[in-house]
């Protein structure tokens, strides 16, 4: 499937909601990412290069990548053959589609990963997938993730994190008690809420995309320490800035790459005067 250029930007913002990915799975598909050429479809940097940028062992990055092509199926993986350790990747675009579709849902309506039930989100031992795999497509994967409405964007109960359950309405009843007569006073605040909240939600997909762009025309080396560098908080900081202002993402990542840099000298060199 070839892809539109917002799905980079989707990728990454799927990447950064993920529940079941560990920060060394959404960092290596980060830098896989970063290496995309989207118009040629390319994407090979070589294990040792991934490990290398992110500072991590090869070990940490083939295990990463066997869980991003593998259990997680949010890529493929082509291998050159070799003992360079180069391959190719390809992201599962539908996949990745589907979730964020998801996700749009559930800022809309408040409500919980689709196909929840009273019971819990259960754990899947189905085998189908919507994305191929080098593995063998037989194994059982007894994993919340995966399928794409089985990959969680929030955590597979109903439980929030403040412990806080949360209770779905069914035919006109609310926890067993019976419904209360309906203000349209109210109503009409909640669909203007409702409106608000789909306003706010286009500016920051807008911001998103704007801040992916402005990543990628950095140059190649420079981008590529700036992914590695953005973690899902910083990231979401700049797309905040740029929701408030044009350009704010990229001023507050070149911001941030100045700082690190000036970290990195400080701790070779001593401090900078």
């Amino acid at each position: 499937m070839r892809p539109e250029k917002v799905d980079l930007s989707i990728a990454r913002n799927v990447l950064n909601l993920l529940i079941g990915l560990s920060s060394a799975d959404k960092a290596v598909a980060g830098v896989i990412l970063g290496h995309l050429n989207m118009t040629t479809g390319q994407c090979d940097p070589s294990v040792g290069r991934i490990a290398r940028i992110l500072g991590v062992t090869e070990k940490t990055v083939k295990r990463a990548t066997a869980d991003l092509c593998g259990k997680h199926q949010l890529f493929t993986k082509s291998s050159h053959g070799g003992s360079s350790g180069r391959a190719s990747y390809e992201p599962c675009w539908s996949k990745f589609r589907d979730l964020n579709a998801d996700f749009q849902r559930r800022m809309r309506t408040g409500e919980g990963p689709d196909g929840d039930t009273e019971k819990g989100t259960e754990m899947s031992t189905r085998r189908g997938q919507k994305c191929p795999t080098s593995g063998d497509k037989n194994d059982p994967q007894t994993i919340i993730i995966n399928s794409s409405k089985e990959l969680n964007l929030s955590p597979p109960s109903q439980t929030e994190p403040h412990g806080l359950t949360v209770s779905k309405a069914s035919d006109g009843l609310l926890n067993n008690e019976e419904a209360r007569p309906r203000n349209p006073n109210n109503e009409a605040r909640e669909k203007s809420r409702s409106g608000d909240s789909s306003r706010a939600g286009n500016a920051w997909s807008a911001a998103e995309w704007r801040v992916d762009e402005a990543i990628k025309g950095l140059p190649p080396d420079v981008r590529q320490v700036a992914w590695a560098l953005l973690d899902a908080a910083s990231l979401n900081a700049a797309i905040g800035e740029e929701v408030k202002r044009r350009g704010g993402g990229l001023a507050f990542i070149v911001a941030s790459l100045r700082t690190a840099r000036l970290q990195d000298i400080e701790g070779r060199h001593g401090p900078v005067h």
